[in-house]
């Protein structure tokens, strides 16, 4: 037997005649004891809750949970793997690759990014136009600890309506700061002779919001993702706001600002 610091002592897992014991001598009656729940299958599910849906410039974190035979539901076991199979992965590119057009919606490692400290894994990006019945099939293989394959189907609603002036706080200091790096007008910017200048995000010639190649849903997933429109990876000092509260709503309220830029 252990003894414990707060005072207790440790003999080991109870018996069933123990847990009996127990139960009556807390005034309980003896009853049948109560068979554990089997795995019934798995499942997918946003990972911070709610409805499997995205909008056009989300991020959707997504999971897999164990269904249990009583109707209730448990995280993957330890050492439990998920490989997402659909819709397809996306790796980043190094720097000066080129590049090519990006899928509706896929999966994406970042490998070129050491300091991206947010776990990719497991999170849809959306940046293809969307309808109210357009939706996307994902599936998932498990392995190590758990094996089986599962698929889900994830509704697809149309990329909100920018808001030129919200945009044009979360822009500046009152919301992500993209003016530190990018310019009070986003006409493009550096912090100081050693750090890559910040291109720029207007309107004019040159500037992201004049490029037909680039939308709301892809400035959403760049500033996510550290990637370019053509899965190029995006160099440091560039930040990434995967987990940062950054919304479909504000990169369609920042996009709507840049536009307005530099003509």
């Amino acid at each position: 037997m252990t003894f414990l610091s707060q005072g207790w002592i440790r003999f080991g897992a109870p018996t069933a005649s123990a847990l009996v014991m127990l139960a009556l001598g807390c005034g309980g009656e003896p009853s049948e004891a109560t068979p554990s729940a089997s795995i019934a299958g798995y499942r997918i599910v946003a990972r911070e809750g709610g409805p499997l849906q995205a909008q056009v410039g989300d991020a959707l974190a997504l999971a897999v949970r164990v269904e249990l035979s009583d109707g209730t539901e448990q995280p993957l076991p330890e050492g439990a793997t998920i490989a997402w199979s659909a819709p397809m992965t996306v790796n980043a590119l190094a720097p000066d690759a080129d590049g090519a057009p990006l899928p509706a919606a896929f999966f994406l490692a970042n490998a070129q990014r050491a300091d991206h400290a947010d776990d990719l894994s497991g999170v849809l990006f959306v940046v293809g136009v969307g309808k109210p019945s357009d939706a996307v099939t994902v599936n998932a293989r498990l392995g190590g600890s758990a094996s089986g394959t599962v698929s889900a189907t994830v509704s697809i609603l149309p990329m909100p309506t920018g808001d030129v002036a919200r945009g044009q706080l979360l822009y500046g200091a009152q919301g992500f700061d993209c003016a530190r790096c990018h310019g009070d007008e986003a006409q493009g910017a550096a912090l100081s002779p050693a750090v890559l200048p910040g291109p720029p995000l207007d309107a004019a010639a040159g500037g992201l919001a004049s490029d037909p190649d680039w939308n709301a849903a892809l400035l959403a997933m760049a500033v996510r993702a550290d990637m370019d429109n053509a899965g190029v990876v995006l160099r440091p000092p560039m930040p990434d706001y995967l987990g940062r509260g950054f919304t479909a709503q504000d990169a369609a309220d920042v996009y709507a600002f840049l536009r307005t830029q530099g003509l």
